[in-house]
């Protein structure tokens, strides 16, 4: 009898036990779920890409670009910024570019030639992308104009030097051009071999002249030749420092001041051939974001402005007894008067 309702308790206490199991699990359940959710956004921060942006000296240019850069960025969960604004010295830019580095930076943005050769010089595996950049091509970026270089590839910043010589002559009628460059400037120093090369085969004969050491700008102006019938300031962040003064000597001396720097027209320059920031910055977000989804960087070929437009400044025209033709008008995209 005893063992019987033993065996008749034992029946009666098995379902019970089930119950408990099946409490336990869903219970297991529940705190599955809970720690999922307070871990899911470890998950995302995780899954974060760190871009790490070398904005040289704060400049107002780089600046207008990297507005429009960070305004079309993807959804900032998917990403953190890291903004470095160094000197134009090669020694600061390359503390920028090593700290991008050692911290982590899944990808480099950089403004300008030095940027990029710092970037570049620290790291060959860090995916660089860079804005406003002079002919990478010649700078040794890239292995062509179509061909992203093994972890570098962004978007040029300067317009064809051709159209800029084409309207000056037709502006002015000049056979001499002295071009104003920082000695030292890797970036600078390659535009201006790039201009002779072309200038000669206009019939435009080029006369680099280098700040270098102690000289200063009143004692370069000193070395320009007779008869040179213009200025040509090249984009060495360092000479532009000095660019009123540069705008003040060549006046004295009646030539005009041209280059391929935007915004330098404002400031006293009479032709520029310049590219458009927003252009500029909508390209380098497009690569970026393109990257942090995953999409290969030998997939995204460098690209050239589209948008160049040719400012022609009507007061420094005016000052310097320059009749600016009406067929350089025409083609002109703003006037400064």
């Amino acid at each position: 009898m005893n063992v019987s309702d033993q065996d008749c308790c034992a029946d009666e206490n098995l379902p019970q036990g089930r119950v408990w199991l099946s409490g336990m699990r869903f219970y297991l359940l529940i705190i599955l779920l809970v720690v999922n959710v307070i871990l899911l956004p470890q998950q995302v921060r995780a899954e974060e890409h760190l871009i790490a942006v070398i904005l040289t000296k704060d400049l107002p240019r780089y600046n207008s670009v990297h507005e429009v850069f960070i305004s079309l960025l993807a959804d900032s969960d998917t990403h953190k910024v890291y903004l470095q604004t160094p000197n134009e010295d090669l020694l600061s830019l390359r503390n920028s570019a090593r700290k991008a580095v050692a911290i982590g930076a899944d990808l480099i943005v950089t403004y300008g030639a030095l940027a990029t050769h710092a970037a570049l010089s620290e790291s060959f595996v860090t995916p660089v992308i860079y804005a406003d950049v002079y002919d990478p091509l010649v700078q040794g970026f890239i292995p062509d104009q179509f061909t992203p270089g093994r972890n570098v590839t962004g978007i040029r910043g300067d317009g064809p030097i051709q159209t800029l010589l084409k309207h000056f002559t037709a502006a002015t009628g000049a056979t001499q051009l002295a071009a104003l460059y920082h000695s030292g400037d890797m970036a600078a120093e390659n535009q201006v071999d790039s201009l002779q090369r072309i200038a000669a085969n206009k019939g435009l004969q080029v006369f680099p002249l280098a700040k270098e050491g102690s000289l200063t700008v009143s004692e370069l102006f000193d070395k320009v030749p007779n008869g040179t019938g213009g200025i040509y300031c090249a984009d060495s962040l360092r000479l532009l420092e000095e660019f009123s003064l540069i705008v003040d000597l060549a006046t004295k001396q009646g030539v005009p001041v041209i280059s391929r720097v935007s915004g330098l027209a404002e400031q006293g320059a009479f032709m520029v051939l310049e590219t458009d920031p927003a252009e500029q910055g909508e390209k380098l977000a497009e690569y970026v974001n393109r990257l942090i989804q995953g999409c290969p960087l030998h997939e995204l070929p460098p690209e050239r402005p589209r948008n160049v437009g040719l400012v022609v400044n009507l007061k420094a025209a005016k000052i310097l007894g320059i009749q600016v033709p009406f067929e350089v008008l025409s083609v002109a995209s703003r006037v400064v008067h």
